[in-house]
């Protein structure tokens, strides 16, 4: 078969012998038959490109063409027949011509053309041909032999139409005198098969194809060839390659290799040329790309063929182009990959994309890296800083950055990235050498993030270091819709800055962190607000399932947290402060978790543990969990293990030093527990739970399903000379100064428990105000206070005084509250405790004191009778989920 005008490529048929290479086609059975096949697909005997009908081309038949022929009838064993026309067989211009073979007439039969091709085991049901990767070009013309058709009926006729299998695209090339020995032609798309073994599944029932698959897992199943021998000039060439349908749909690139075998020239396309079988995509003409030997990238760019970033020019050559307004175009949104290892030798560089022209593109480090890198700023007004300096809706991943640093002082400073927007960032890593920034902006990774991800990404053995604001190992500031997954600061890491310091960001705003984690690194500032995950974290984020281990974190002035700095109207959940962290502040706010909650709305810590030996150091409002509370929930927490609290001034707690509500928001302490071997230590305050709690006018504060046990709760320097009517230490196993002083401000602590080991007083007081669950409180004309269903085990042995034994008889002192005022919004009912020589407590004659029982710690202990009764009370509740309590005997009544 041959094909005429300018569509050689549909049906350019050779004549091929009936017997492939290396194999003896078998003798068929069956009768002498005489096939008829006419060319009318898919329009008569025209073949045209789409949508282009006026271009459309002839084509016809050949003598010693040959064909694939089966009946069904066959036995299993036969492959099919050869049969073979003639230049007598041939009529109607080429277009039907007659083929003579053996095989049996009946049943359903296939043609295919061209017999060679047609693979071993191809059946009736699944006929398989194999399509090379390389071919020979033909000028003008299609390659031979690279067309594929077939004919599928079942009605015992002796004629039929063939089909096409495959189509083609058109190439009209230009050039500047490249000579040219081969084209390489490689789909966008990697998965997609151009070459191998094309499936062809039959449709009898309508004479026609149900499907053609061209099926190949190799790696180069994207690309394939034609030898060549021409010169591109100003004259095109013109020449076909034939395609699987679909082909081209995600774009392409098209190299042309010189006698050295190295790429002169090239084209791509990132549009959809999706081929079509029956039919010709055509090309523009066009003159390819010249590839010089100067600075310029191997690739095409796409993803199937990436530029390749190899050496410090190429890197460079990144930076010139991502800012050239000719050349942008060409490079921002292609796609790159690192093939080795680049040393900079300090070699300064601006960085690759600028404010008005990002990356665009993706760039894959392939788990390389580049060390030594200094980068300097374009201008005042392109200030970011990294190997890339803007990018957006980019993806860059696997890429190690080591002993990085910066000429001059900028904003937005990344060991990776300067500035990203909507784009992705994976797998990548910041390590060795001090980098450091004289302005705001410091991360490992990224300088200044909105929206988009970052995961999996660490910072490691180096010191960052910024002299202002917002400074972190991952990303300095992320905005809002940011999310980091994955991510670690690592052994060695050392992060320093003035305000908003973090080890994962500094400051986040409605993003969202997750299973993050700082192991091993130290981060201080100077300042405000720090944080081994974050510094200052708002506006509705959410920190998830992240930990930090053996790190430490120092604030200058207020709100150091092990986890945050400032908290405001944010989650952390699920999160674990372990090891020997530390937590060291110098003025007010500090916390194993978060420094500050601020009221600005509602935050929530849920299922957050503080355990090991870490160590939280502050000055006022110290707390396990948060330092100081305005607003907020915290829900299943626990401080253990052998944490230390200490604080030199007023608010101690295990789990919050200061709990204040303002702005009409509410504090919770719900199913939260301190113990094992826990010390609480301050100077007046202290609580086992809560150091100090002040809710302004109207401000509601709840303690449920809480308690304390094992823990050492110690007052170390109270007012000796103090005043009788307000108490000298104010120190309890769940709350030490309840001042509800404002009006309407109200408390309720309900169903919690206080088993403290000991509670320490470093001097005799006369008054102490100390007690099992209060020490002391004030409560305004309007306010409230309730204690009920509560178990405490506070007696004279938990007391411990530094200069004198403990005589029960001090006043404001007691197994249940040390004192409570003279006010009927005091109620004191249904709680437990241990009788003997303590008494529950002092209180105004107004104040409601009723049934509550002193048992023997026999009876606490006893596994039932106190469960019991405590258990009556939660099931009578609606208003709010208590907890039921479980024990057994010799054990004392908890929760599960």
């Amino acid at each position: 078969m041959k094909t005429k005008s300018i569509f050689a490529a549909l049906l350019c048929l050779a004549a091929l012998s009936c017997v492939k290479e290396n194999q003896t086609q078998d003798p068929a059975e069956g009768e002498l038959v005489t096939l008829e096949a006419i060319i009318e697909a898919p329009v008569a005997t025209r073949i045209h490109f789409t949508g282009e009908t006026e271009l459309a081309t002839l084509t016809s038949w050949e003598a010693d063409d040959r064909i694939w022929v089966r009946s069904d009838t066959q036995p299993y064993w036969e492959r099919g027949d050869c049969f073979t026309t003639s230049a007598a067989a041939i009529t109607n211009d080429g277009h039907s011509a007659a083929f003579t073979g053996r095989t049996r007439k009946d049943g359903r039969m296939a043609a295919v053309y061209p017999f060679a091709y047609v693979e071993e085991g191809s059946n009736n049901d699944l006929v398989k041909l194999d399509v090379p990767q390389n071919r020979a070009m033909t000028a003008n013309d299609c390659p031979p032999s690279s067309i594929y058709a077939a004919a599928f009926w079942a009605d015992g006729t002796t004629t039929f139409s063939m089909n096409y299998l495959v189509g083609a695209v058109k190439f009209s090339i230009k050039g500047n005198g490249e000579k040219v020995k081969r084209f390489e032609l490689m789909d966008g798309n990697t998965s997609l098969a151009l070459w191998g073994s094309l499936q062809v599944e039959p449709d009898y029932q309508n004479k026609g194809i149900a499907s053609v698959t061209m099926v190949n897992e190799q790696a180069s199943r994207n690309r394939v060839s034609l030898d060549a021998d021409v010169t591109l000039g100003s004259t095109p060439v013109n020449f076909y390659f034939l395609l699987p349908e679909g082909a081209l749909s995600s774009g392409f690139a098209l190299k042309a290799f010189g006698e050295d075998g190295k790429v002169v020239a090239r084209l791509t396309s990132d549009k959809d040329n999706s081929i079509v079988r029956g039919k010709v995509v055509r090309m523009p003409e066009i003159a390819m790309d010249p590839v010089s030997g100067g600075a310029s990238f191997d690739g095409s760019g796409l993803e199937a063929d990436p530029f390749l970033i190899a050496d410090a020019d190429n890197l460079t050559y990144l930076a010139q182009v991502l800012g050239s307004e000719t050349e942008y175009p060409k490079y921002a949104d292609k796609f790159y990959l690192q093939t080795a290892d680049i040393d900079m030798n300090g070699k300064e560089t601006v960085p690759a994309g600028t404010l008005a022209q990002p990356f665009k593109g993706h760039y894959d480090g392939n788990g390389k890296t580049i060390s030594n890198l200094t980068v300097t700023g374009l201008n005042s007004d392109n200030p970011a800083s990294g190997v890339f300096g803007y990018v957006e809706d980019a993806e860059i991943k696997d890429l190690t950055v080591i002993n990085r640093s910066n000429s001059g002082d900028m904003v937005r400073n990344g060991g990776v990235i300067g500035y990203a927007k909507n784009s992705a960032i994976d797998n990548c890593h910041i390590s060795g050498g001090e980098f450091g920034a004289g302005a705001n902006m410091l991360g490992g990774i990224v300088g200044d993030m909105v929206g988009g991800s970052i995961t999996n990404c660490t910072a490691a053995n180096v010191k960052l270091s910024q002299s202002k604001n917002y400074a972190a190992g991952i990303v300095a500031y992320a905005h809002a819709g940011a999310v980091i997954e994955k991510c670690k600061v690592l052994s060695g890491t050392v992060i320093s800055g003035a305000n908003e310091i973090g080890g994962i960001v500094g400051k986040m705003e409605g993003g969202h962190i997750t299973e993050c984690s700082a192991e091993g690194a130290s981060i201080s500032s100077s300042s405000e607000d720090v944080g081994a995950i974050g510094g200052w974290v708002v506006s509705e984020c959410q920190i998830l399932n992240c930990t930090v281990t053996g790190s430490s974190v120092t604030v200058g002035t207020n709100y150091g947290g092990g986890f945050v700095g400032l908290l405001e109207k944010s989650t952390i959940k699920d999160c674990t402060l372990t090891g020997k962290s530390a937590v060291t502040g110098n003025k007010s706010g500090t916390g194993g978790f978060v420094g500050y909650a601020k009221n600005i709305g509602m935050s929530n810590l849920e299922n957050c543990v503080v355990d090991g030996e870490c160590v939280i150091t502050g000055v006022s409002n110290t707390g396990g969990l948060v330092g100081w509370v305005d607003a907020a929930k915290l829900k299943n927490c626990t401080v253990t293990g052998k944490t230390q609290i200490l604080s030199s001034k007023d608010g101690t707690g295990g789990l919050v030093g200061r709990a204040i509500c303002k702005s009409g928001n509410d504090n919770w302490f719900d199913g939260c527990k301190v113990n094992g071997d826990v010390l609480v230590k301050g100077l007046y305050s202290v609580g086992g739970l809560v150091g100090y709690a002040y809710p302004d006018s109207n401000g509601n504060m709840y303690f449920v399903n809480s308690g304390v046990s094992d823990a050492t709760v110690y007052g170390t320097l109270c007012d000796s000379g103090g005043d009788p009517a307000k108490g000298d230490c104010m120190d309890a196993g769940i709350l030490g100064w309840a001042r509800f002083s404002d009006a309407g401000s109200k408390g309720w602590i309900v169903n919690c428990y206080s088993y403290l080991k000991s509670l320490v007083l470093d001097l005799n007081m006369s008054h102490p105000s100390v007690g099992g669950i209060i020490g002391y409180a004030s409560l305004s004309s309007t306010g409230q206070l309730e204690i009920v269903n509560c178990v405490s085990t506070f007696v004279k042995e938990t007391i411990t005084m530094a200069e004198l034994a403990f005589d029960p008889a001090t006043p404001q002192t007691g197994t249940l509250y040390g004192w409570v005022p003279n006010n009927a919004g005091v109620r004191v009912s249904g709680n437990y405790y241990i009788s003997g020589d303590l008494g529950i407590g002092g209180s105004g004659a107004s104040a409601v004191i009723e049934t509550n029982y002193g048992v023997t710690e026999e009876v606490l202990k006893d596994g039932e009778t106190v469960k019991t009764a405590l258990n009556a009370f939660v099931s009578g509740q609606s208003a709010y989920p208590l907890k039921a309590w479980t024990a057994s005997a010799g054990s004392l009544p908890m929760f599960d």
